[in-house]
Formats: C-alpha cells, sequence, structure tokens
C-alpha cells in the first residue's frame, strides 16, 4: 500500500491549491495564543513553539466552503459546510471550536446563506456533543468504508438552519 500515499497527498495537495484559488466559498479560520511574558522569558505551551514573528501559537483551525454534493462537479447547487475543525489538545474545553464555528455560522451568512452542515463520526463524542449544543440536528447516517474491517465508522451529515 505504500505506492497509494503519494497519490493520497497529491490529492490532497491539489484539493488544497482548489480551495485556495476560490474567489468565493471557501474561509479557514485559525485560533491563535498569543504567548505570554514572565520575567524576560516565554511562558509556552508544552511541546508548542510560537511559529511565526508576531509570537502567537495556532491553537486551532476550521474551514467552511461551499460544496456540490454532485461529485462529478456538475453545478447543480452547493451547500456551505464545515470540514477539518481541529483544536490542540491541550486547549480543548475552553470554547476555543465553538468560537470557530461560530465565526464560520457567521461567514455564511456573510455569503447569503441560511443552512449549515458537517460531518462527525459516531464515536467522537465530545464533537457530537458540541454540535448538539450549537443547534445542529441529524440530517442522515452512512457508514464508512476503509481498508480494515474496524474502520467502518458510522458518519452522522448534520444541519443547522443559521
Amino acid at each position: 500500500m505504500a505506492w497509494l500515499l503519494p497519490l493520497i497527498r497529491l490529492g490532497m495537495q491539489e484539493d488544497l491549491k482548489y480551495r485556495l484559488r476560490q474567489q468565493q466559498g471557501y474561509a479557514c479560520f485559525v485560533a491563535e495564543l498569543q504567548a505570554t511574558t514572565l520575567q524576560g522569558g516565554t511562558l509556552q505551551a508544552p511541546e508548542f513553539q510560537p511559529t511565526n514573528p508576531r509570537n502567537f501559537q495556532i491553537v486551532g483551525t476550521i474551514e467552511v466552503s461551499l460544496r456540490n454534493p454532485n461529485f462529478l462537479g456538475r453545478p447543480q447547487f452547493t451547500y456551505p459546510y464545515l470540514a477539518n475543525l481541529a483544536v490542540h489538545p491541550d486547549y480543548r474545553q475552553q470554547g476555543i471550536a465553538r468560537r470557530l464555528i461560530q465565526m464560520c455560522e457567521q461567514k455564511i451568512v456573510n455569503w447569503g446563506a441560511q443552512d449549515l452542515y458537517l460531518h462527525v463520526l459516531e464515536e467522537n463524542f465530545p464533537a457530537r456533543k458540541l454540535y448538539l449544543d450549537l443547534g445542529y440536528s441529524t440530517q442522515s447516517l452512512a457508514r464508512m468504508y476503509g481498508f480494515h474491517r474496524q474502520s467502518r465508522s458510522l458518519r452522522i451529515f448534520l444541519h443547522k438552519k443559521i
């Protein structure tokens, strides 16, 4: 299966290039934490180094884009879709994910949309609770099939009317 990894990596790179070229219908938000200075030194989170000259640390990210449900790309309609929500483990349970989602919700309102969709895995209980607390409800369920028998996760498609 080693030959498959370069193909997957190439697909991800091309997908990211496509998203970043879009003039409308794509946004990526980043949550940053400013490093705190303490007695002339910098107090930093464990195993987390500042990644830019402004002395900020990235602690979370999320993407929202307009998706076409037709995988062949034939334009029928598009819908706003949340993807790739991630918060550094040291900063979870502090409201960062909630704030990132709220920023995406405001962005799609600015785009003129009223509905927002996302997928979450059945076994991701903290994320499911967050989405339900924010008013998302189940739209549909789908089984994911991977290379291993253990990877037959249930994907839950959620929806929220903004």
